[in-house]
């Protein structure tokens, strides 16, 4: 029927211009654009067998006009709405939207207006008119072209019911072949959003696990359980399996074996002297998104950004740790390389964690994290069991990514008890998704460059004043935020004996190189953060000065403060020990490099476009802000060297 042709026609439309953009969004994505056509025909099958069963049950032509209008126009929106937060996600955070995500993205979706400079009432106004405009065409449309008032008629009960079982049957097929892993494992979206969890390879944020080569690094994940970590009572015990058989996908951690093993013995094989857990101070990391240790007062930058932390380095000591990198240029990556000291190509899905080692040694653990952390790649399920557990999803009434709830959070819990507590806080106020200022900041003129993103130039640039003052403006809040923080923790008595870091998860570009924002780039302004560390009742362990220390060090640097032992999977060095001469790696979207400092008189950075095949080279003791690419003038066996061990000739990327 060329009607019914027309139908199938017009409804690929949609789906074939989203497949043009998909397959440009990233590496792979062309066959999950292809693959994705056949997909679509699902749901157009379901469409026009609703469209018959209305025409055959409604006989008034209008009404049943109508009844089909708003199906079809409904579908046709969501489809559009469901493309557009793919499109936006892989250009904002490297992914899919999965679908426990998509309720959260529509919640922010009025904030996000917001931080773009958008009155809410212009955005109702806007969606208003494309939910009209997309009942007007598709009735107009229906009114010409609709076929099924004809049809329906005709079509005998038998009919009705073999084609009522073939579309059913071919929705579970289809249901049950994405959720076996067809179609994720090629980057299909709709297999990715429905079923994240039957693809072979677990994508976060740009980076990815693979399931097989998890399950080998967790098999010796749980040697190092077993062997190096107290074992918790029974009756707790039996509490954290039932928990990781939720949060680790079925995971289950034999602790029986482990409980042979008492926490003294264990610790006493790795040489630590512990002090008894009442003794232990409390540790509280906050970690700031997007934070540049550049942009911070007490890093010596030309503005006075950080007073508060400048005042407080002048009543105790605190410990500015210079040249910290992180692994990668984005959040998921930065938390979980700093939380289970792993460099990017060595994730797992159940890595040990500093949270994990924090509470079999008896720390309580209290996570009040400003934002999305429990839609946003479940990261929510890598900090395990808990104690309490807070973040921008349980806040009502708040700005999403507004840090005023993390203040408000920590004033109504209880005080000290004695028993050695973690806070783990992550702040939002240095992030260009921050809300929107009550009143200007002490930078002006300042404009958000939330759009901007950029492309390399690889030329000398500069950053855009406008965007500066933006960035510098919230680097101030947060500096308060932190003061605020300390305050009440101090009020409460949790830093009587407690240490105190500060630090980030990855940095943010403003204009240098042409780029903005994050996790678009391995540029010093996306992989350079700060790290503080403020001791608080007790005598600090000295620190052992390097010219590069590594995101995957600040776990291991905690433990060694605190007098706990690191686990033997872990790969940072503590700053408290010696790590002469070292290669650390990073990667971001396809890049992929080292930084070398093994010459004491040079520190070269390496890395590959795995798109592109393009490398570079700079030598950042004289050329920090990685103004001249010097790749010609590195001796070859050097590049190749650097070369293998970020993967760039397949090999898996070492320290």
């Amino acid at each position: 029927m060329p009607r019914l042709a027309l139908d199938v026609a017009v409804w690929y439309c949609l789906p074939v211009a989203f497949g043009l953009l998909y397959a440009r969004a990233g590496s792979g994505n062309d066959v999950g654009a292809l693959l994705h056509l056949p997909v679509v025909a699902v749901p157009l099958v379901a469409i026009l067998l609703a469209r018959l069963i209305i025409a055959r049950s409604v006989t008034h032509s209008t009404l049943s006009r109508f009844i089909s209008t708003v199906l079809v126009a409904a579908v046709l929106l969501l489809t559009l709405l469901y493309y557009t937060l793919v499109l936006v996600g892989l250009s904002s955070w490297g992914a899919v939207v999965s679908l426990a995500a998509i309720p959260a993205c529509l919640r922010q979706a009025a904030e996000m207006a917001q931080v773009l400079g958008i009155p809410l009432y212009a955005l109702i106004a806007v969606l208003a008119l494309i939910c009209a405009g997309g009942f007007g065409i598709t009735w107009k449309y229906l009114k010409r072209f609709d076929w099924t008032a004809e049809v329906a008629p005709r079509l005998s009960g038998r009919t009705w019911m073999l084609a009522s079982a073939a579309g059913l049957l071919g929705l579970l097929a289809a249901g049950a072949l994405m959720a076996s892993g067809f179609g994720g494992n090629e980057r299909e979206p709709l297999s990715l959003t429905l079923f994240p969890e039957a693809s072979n390879v677990v994508h976060l944020e740009g980076h990815a696990i693979d399931r097989a080569k998890s399950s080998e690094q967790d098999r010796l994940e749980d040697l190092a359980r077993r062997a190096q970590l107290p074992a918790l009572p029974r009756r707790k015990q039996m509490i954290e399996v039932n928990q990781q058989q939720v949060d680790f996908e079925g995971h289950v951690i034999n602790l029986k074996d482990a409980g042979a093993q008492d926490r003294n013995d264990a610790v006493a094989r790795n040489g630590y002297s512990v002090a008894s857990a009442g003794e232990r101070p409390n540790l509280i990391l906050i970690v700031v998104d997007a934070l540049r240790p550049d942009h911070m007062g007490i890093y010596g930058y030309g503005r006075d950004t950080t007073p508060r932390l400048n005042a407080l380095s002048r009543s105790r000591e605190v410990r500015v740790i210079r040249g910290v990198h992180a692994s990668c240029g984005d959040t998921v990556c930065g938390l979980l390389s700093l939380m289970s000291s792993k460099f990017p190509r060595n994730f797992s899905l159940h890595p040990i964690t500093l949270h994990e080692v924090l509470r079999r040694s008896g720390y309580r653990l209290h996570l009040i994290l400003t934002g999305d952390y429990s839609y946003f790649y479940s990261l929510r399920s890598f900090y395990g069991q808990v104690d309490d557990y807070y973040d921008g999803n349980q806040a009502k009434g708040y700005f999403l990514n507004d840090d005023q709830q993390s203040l408000d959070r920590l004033a109504q819990m209880g005080s000290f008890d004695g028993k050695p507590a973690m806070f783990q806080f992550h702040l939002m106020s240095s992030h260009i998704t921050r809300p929107p200022a009550k009143t200007p900041g002490p930078f002006q003129p300042a404009a958000s460059y939330v759009i901007h993103r950029g492309e390399d130039t690889g030329s000398v640039s500069s950053p855009d004043p406008a965007a500066t003052n933006f960035y510098d403006n919230g680097v101030a809040h947060t500096d308060a935020v932190i003061a605020d923080l300390l305050a009440t923790l101090e009020s409460k008595g949790f830093l009587k004996n407690a240490l105190v870091v500060v630090t980030a998860d990855h940095g943010e570009s403003l204009g240098e190189h042409g780029l903005f924002i994050h996790a678009n780039s391995v540029r010093e302004e996306l992989l350079r953060v700060p790290l503080l560390l403020i001791a608080y009742g007790y005598q600090p362990k000295p620190l052992q000065l390097r010219a590069i220390t590594a995101q995957v060090d600040i776990a291991p640097t905690i433990l060694t403060e605190l007098g706990l032992p690191r686990p033997a999977t872990w790969v940072g060095h503590p700053l408290q020990e010696p790590a002469g001469g070292q290669i650390v790696s990073f990667e971001e979207h396809g890049l992929s490099g080292v930084i070398d400092d093994r010459d004491p008189r040079k520190i070269w950075k390496y890395w590959l476009d795995s798109r592109t095949g393009a490398e570079h080279v700079f030598e950042l003791g004289g050329d920090p802000a990685e103004n001249h690419d010097v790749v010609g003038e590195v001796p070859p066996a050097l590049k190749t060297e650097w070369r293998a061990r970020s993967g760039g000739d397949g090999t898996v990327a070492a320290r």
